[in-house]
């Protein structure tokens, strides 16, 4: 008895189904146009717009005119130790008489010097 009630509700929606899945479709013609197209040339010309440059962009390895490299150093030990980020000169530079001090890159301690004198053959001039 349970499962001729079954067959008799699967049947129902079955053929329900069915019958919404016939209502739904439609038949549209694709082939044909409704309007014709037409092109005008001459209204397109007047609407060109004109070319503008893109603004080129700066290079990351150039600072006020000067082509610099990057580099990097540690200090401190186990869990404190920082990371220190720089730029560097990649050619040697005359320095102003007048600069009080001078940050420069020593390469026999491998750490950034503050001093009053550079020599070239120690490091190399940070820049900034």
């Amino acid at each position: 008895m349970k499962n001729l009630i079954k067959f008799i509700i699967a049947i129902n929606i079955f053929s329900l189904n069915v019958a919404f899945a016939q209502e739904q479709e439609e038949e549209t013609d694709f082939t044909t146009i409704s309007t014709p197209l037409t092109l005008d040339l001459e209204k397109r010309e007047s609407e060109e717009e004109e070319f503008t440059e893109k603004k080129k962009k700066p290079k990351k390895n150039f600072y006020y005119g000067f082509k610099t490299k990057k580099g990097f150093t540690t200090r401190g030990r186990g869990d404190r130790k920082d990371m220190i980020l720089f730029n560097y000169l990649k050619k040697p530079q005359t320095t102003d008489p007048y600069v009080r001090d001078l940050y420069w890159y020593s390469f026999e301690r491998k750490q950034i010097m503050k001093s009053r004198r550079f020599d070239p053959e120690k490091g190399v001039l940070l820049h900034g």
